[in-house]
């Protein structure tokens, strides 16, 4: 092997090596996605339905009850507010709806026929957390192998793969 080549195999496997080592901050909105409670995400989002129900009907019972300007400023503050937030929750639940679809097809895809059952369909959460904690630990390790690296040259004592006689 000659000095370019195996120059080049070590900047090559320190490039790797960095790579690696920020992988983990890239992940960040992964890890956190696969920590999120999809059942209590998912009640809250009917929670908030419940509440904005409850709003309606307040408003319904201000309009009969009262007529005086003040009353009738907040029944159209609170009407503009409760349309935004009606329009913002079926957002979310239509988005819940598609999340649930592709968590359900990436359940099959992982553990076979999970759709009949939702607590073994989320049991895709628990694989992604375990893999990111093992490839959170390897990045760091990099990182460290990495920095004890920068300058050393026992990587060109041994190219990757290859015992020494």
């Amino acid at each position: 092997m000659n000095t370019s080549t195996l120059q080049g195999d070590i900047e090559c496997r320190k490039h790797g090596i960095q790579v690696v080592s920020k992988l983990a901050a890239e992940l960040t909105n992964t890890k956190k996605a696969a920590s999120i409670d999809i059942t209590r995400l998912s009640r809250t989002v009917s929670d908030l339905g419940v509440g904005l129900g409850k709003i309606h009907d307040v408003l319904r019972l201000n309009s009969i009850v009262t007529s005086v300007e003040s009353a009738r400023r907040f029944h159209n503050s609170m009407s503009t507010f409760l349309r935004q937030a009606e329009e913002e929750i079926l957002k979310i639940q239509s988005q819940e709806s598609t999340c649930l679809s592709s968590v359900r097809d990436m359940a099959e895809y992982f553990h076979g026929d999970s759709a009949s059952d939702e607590a073994r369909m989320f049991r895709i959460f628990a694989s992604v957390r375990e893999f990111l904690a093992m490839l959170d630990r390897i990045c760091k390790e990099a990182g460290v192998m990495d920095s004890h690296c920068v300058g050393a040259n026992w990587m060109a004592a041994t190219p990757m793969g290859m015992t020494t006689p």
